[in-house]
């Protein structure tokens, strides 16, 4: 996940009030572990500021450290934790909170835990780019998110790859409808303002693509038509053509890079481009016949 869309859901969840007891609380269930009388949570040196924070403003006793790359709550009283947040037998809370704020908090707490917003150009058409998934080490524990999910009508796919357990969704407006159902809007703007430019971009280098394509095969006609009147001008063949043909191409010698159009333009009588083809054409066959 870019830092600047973890930073933004982080910054999102707030430091007081039952959201932010919800976010603890998801953070200690996804992540708790005993080691002698702390308690350790890994690798979550980004959540470190904002969790201990968070855990101060309601525990003010509680000693929370960082410790390499582990957030660590020293010498905790497991009895009052477990009266907090009714820890199960494997010691992780259970996930009790119902408030839909709090759902909300507890599902962007799984995007920063468990969770990728990604893109890539390789995935399918319908993604626009964009998958969003959830990966749990449990099954039990994917299962417990999708009952969050559910609450508010957020229903995502299943799959199992490398004895991980996946929630996701791979279709870019489910992805916004779902941001916008959790309060990050502004991620979802980005998504679609992001969609916007890649297609301005992709129309624009399709036309420049189609008008180089153009470019190329009018010099490349108009390389062939300079090399059959230069030539025949001055063969008695030349003679034979009709006037008009004629002109056409001593006009043609004459603006080597002009377009059909151009010709058109430049000619003494009225002539549309495909006929200016038509003649031109006439005296390359003319050529091929003579050489």
């Amino acid at each position: 996940m870019l830092k600047k869309v973890f930073d933004y859901i982080l910054d999102s969840i707030k430091e007081t009030n039952c959201c932010a007891y919800s976010f603890i609380h998801t953070v200690l269930f996804n992540t708790a572990k005993i080691d002698g009388n702390d308690l350790r949570l890994e690798n979550l040196k980004p959540l470190f500021s904002k969790f201990k924070k968070v855990i101060e403003n309601f525990f003010p006793n509680i000693i929370v450290v960082l410790e390499n790359d582990d957030i660590v709550i020293k010498n905790i009283n497991f009895h009052f934790l477990n009266n907090e947040f009714n820890l199960e037998n494997d010691n992780l809370p259970s996930s009790s909170l119902g408030n839909d704020c709090c759902l909300i908090t507890q599902i962007k707490t799984n995007l920063l835990l468990n969770g990728d917003l990604i893109y890539s150009d390789k995935f399918e058409e319908n993604s626009k780019g964009y998958l969003l998934e959830f990966c749990f080490k449990t099954e039990d524990k994917r299962l417990n998110f999708e009952n969050i999910l559910s609450k508010i009508n957020i229903f995502l796919k299943k799959r199992e790859r490398f004895g991980q357990f996946y929630l996701y969704s791979s279709g870019v407006e489910n992805i916004y409808d779902i941001l916008v159902k959790i309060g990050l809007s502004k991620i979802a703007l980005d998504i679609e303002n992001n969609l916007i430019i890649r297609q301005t971009k992709n129309d624009t280098n399709r036309k420049f693509n189609c008008m180089k394509s153009n470019i190329q095969k009018s010099v490349t006609s108009s390389i062939k038509q300079l090399e059959a009147i230069d030539a025949i001008k001055d063969l008695p063949e030349f003679e034979l053509l009709d006037e008009d043909s004629k002109e056409i191409a001593l006009l043609r010698l004459s603006n080597p890079n002009a377009t059909l159009r151009e010709l058109c333009q430049l000619h003494s009588k009225k002539i549309s481009p495909a006929g200016i083809k038509y003649k031109l054409d006439k005296i390359i066959n003319l050529y091929k016949n003579i050489k």
